[in-house]
């Protein structure tokens, strides 16, 4: 959509992903990734994002598998809404047949906006039936 007020906004996109498998049961992936957003804030359109995760995988059991992942994403706002989003999280999948699995997650997310004291502090507890047709 054409907005007059929008700035034009400038980014190399970007994405990497790099996969260690440990053994067979167990892989760590590190992923990096630059992209134009809309800000956390809601308030400036067309920020760069730069995000960086790091997630380990590990097969507990024929079928169950857990996840842990930490990612970090600073929200450049050129100056006037820059923001740092820290999320750590947790999941528990058990696959009981090829196309269902039960998915247990809990996710933590802290945010600061750039030059304020305190931040903000959420959680996220889901867990329900995923299905693949």
């Amino acid at each position: 959509y054409a907005d007059p007020q929008a700035r034009t906004q400038h980014a190399i996109g970007l994405n990497i992903d790099m996969t260690w498998r440990v053994k067979d049961s167990t892989q760590v992936v590190l992923a990096a990734a630059t992209i134009i957003d809309q800000g956390v804030g809601g308030q400036v359109e067309g920020v760069p994002v730069h995000t960086i995760r790091l997630e380990m995988n590990h097969a507990l059991a024929d079928g169950l598998r857990f996840d842990l992942s930490l990612e970090a994403e600073i929200e450049n706002g050129r100056g006037h809404d820059d923001w740092l989003a820290l999320t750590p999280a947790l999941a528990l999948t058990w696959q009981f047949n090829p196309t269902a699995a039960w998915v247990s997650n809990v996710e933590i997310e802290w945010e600061k906006r750039r030059g304020s004291k305190t931040g903000t502090l959420g959680a996220t507890l889901a867990t329900g039936l995923q299905l693949r047709l």
